[in-house]
């Protein structure tokens, strides 16, 4: 994302899941945005220290790793 986007993205809402027993604890972020019930075209980000990254995918995902945070929704890319 440019500079000009700012760092700071707006929270709409938080939801918490819970993980359903025998649900393996590795996923990838195209199942999570499932699991959230989110659209396709929704973007899962990561926060990397003070940046978000955009997750493709195909990104390896651990459902019990706390330390991590995510933001899903749309966003605009500036070029």
């Amino acid at each position: 994302m440019s500079r000009a986007f700012g760092d700071s993205l707006q929270t709409i809402g938080s939801a918490e899941l819970k993980i359903p027993g025998g649900m393996p604890r590795f996923v990838n972020a195209a199942t999570l945005k499932r699991m959230l019930r989110a659209a396709p075209s929704d973007t899962l980000l990561k926060r990397s220290g003070a940046q978000w990254e955009i997750c493709e995918n195909s990104t390896r995902i651990d459902l019990l790793d706390d330390s991590v945070e995510f933001r899903l929704g749309t966003i605009q890319v500036f070029s």
